[in-house]
């Protein structure tokens, strides 16, 4: 069987990327990471445009319009697909907070409609359910429009749309701490290899 011939050329661009594992490289091109690695090193070639990705990112959050497209280079290509997909995430993060900033400021009106009510919607429960007869259905209904349920309500959601967008950022690389962080273990390396 004849060996398949490696395009180092995509190889090389996604490597340079940065923002797929040598892992996913070598199921994409059918090689190993110890290949990938060594041809890397062979050739020297730079592991992170990071860099060029965030700066055409930020441009086009900053832009969010239609670009007139020309035939780029392909390291070009990489970077302008990368900084689509981040685009599209930030911008779905805008959204996403934009409605759940309403919601939250919805329940947060709920909440002082509860606070300034409680008598009220006492008085509602009563006439609906007897006291004495269902004294269960009365504190769940209680407990519904309690301040500290309500409360429990609006931090669940925000702690969920925080662990959503904390997650979404990880998986498409665009935690600036992490990047600052491998600037570090990247100068170690350098240190550790001259050493």
């Amino acid at each position: 069987m004849a060996k398949k011939e490696v395009d180092w050329l995509s190889v090389e661009v996604e490597y340079r990327a940065g923002l797929k594992s040598l892992r996913v490289l070598g199921e994409e091109f059918g090689i190993s990471e110890g290949a990938i690695r060594k041809k890397a090193k062979e050739k020297d070639w730079c592991r992170d445009l990071s860099k060029k990705i965030e700066a055409e990112t930020e441009r086009k959050v900053q832009a969010a319009a239609v670009e007139n497209r020309q035939r780029p280079a392909k390291e070009a290509e990489v970077i302008e697909a990368n900084a689509d997909l981040q685009t599209q995430v930030i911008l779905q993060h805008r959204h996403d907070l934009k409605a759940a900033r309403e919601l939250v400021t919805m329940m947060l009106t709920e909440l002082s409609v509860a606070t300034t009510s409680r008598e009220a919607i006492e008085q509602l429960a009563a006439t609906l359910l007897n006291p004495e007869d269902d004294k269960s259905a009365m504190d769940a209904i209680m407990a519904l429009v309690s301040l500290p349920e309500r409360a429990k309500a609006v931090k669940a959601l925000s702690d969920s749309l925080k662990n959503m967008v904390m997650t979404e950022r990880e998986v498409y690389g665009l935690n600036k701490e992490q990047k600052a962080i491998s600037e570090v273990d990247k100068l170690l390396r350098q240190v550790h290899e001259a050493e």
